[in-house]
C-alpha cells in the first residue's frame, strides 16, 4: 500500500471526517488517506484498534511531526464494520504511552477493492475496557484536522 501511486499524489477528493472513520459503502477500487492530530484525554498507555475493508494501515508519530511516524497497526485483508474484538480480524496495536493534551500526528490509509468499503479507528484509553464490537470510533473531540 505504501507504494500506491493513488496515495502519493494529489487527492481526487478532499473532505473532513467528524470521527475517525470513513463513510461506508461509498465506492469501489479507491484509496483513502486520513491525516490529522490526535489529542489524548489522559496520560497513560493506549491501545489502538484498526478495522477496514480492505487493506488498512495506521501510523502515529511521537509528536506533531510526520517525520517521526511509525506503523502501529496494519490489516492485510478485511474486517467487518467496527469489529474490534477479533484478533486477526481487527488489527490491534501494542500499548503506546501518550501524554494528556499533547498533539500527535496520525494517519490512516486504506485501499478498497469492491463492496463494503470502510475504515474505522478506536482505542482503549488508560484504565478503560477494550472496545466491544459495534463501539464507535475515536470521537472528534480528540481529533484536530490539519489546515489546508
Amino acid at each position: 500500500m505504501k507504494a500506491s501511486p493513488r496515495l502519493a499524489g494529489e487527492a481526487d477528493v478532499v473532505d473532513t471526517v467528524v470521527d475517525w472513520e470513513t463513510p461506508r459503502n461509498s465506492a469501489d477500487n479507491f484509496a483513502t488517506r486520513l491525516t490529522g492530530f490526535l489529542i489524548p484525554p489522559v496520560t497513560g498507555e493506549y491501545v489502538f484498534y484498526l478495522c477496514s475493508d480492505d487493506h488498512g494501515e495506521l501510523f502515529l508519530s511521537s509528536d506533531e511531526s510526520p517525520d517521526n511516524k511509525r506503523l502501529i497497526a496494519e490489516l492485510d485483508g478485511w474486517a467487518e464494520y467496527r469489529q474490534w474484538e477479533e484478533i486477526g480480524v481487527a488489527s490491534i496495536s501494542a500499548p503506546i504511552r501518550l501524554e494528556q493534551g499533547k498533539r500527535y500526528w496520525v494517519q490512516s490509509l486504506f485501499r478498497d477493492g469492491t463492496s463494503r468499503d470502510h475504515l474505522s479507528v478506536t482505542w482503549q484509553v488508560p484504565g478503560g475496557p477494550p472496545p466491544r464490537n459495534g463501539d464507535p470510533p475515536i470521537a472528534s473531540e480528540f481529533l484536530e484536522h490539519i489546515p489546508e
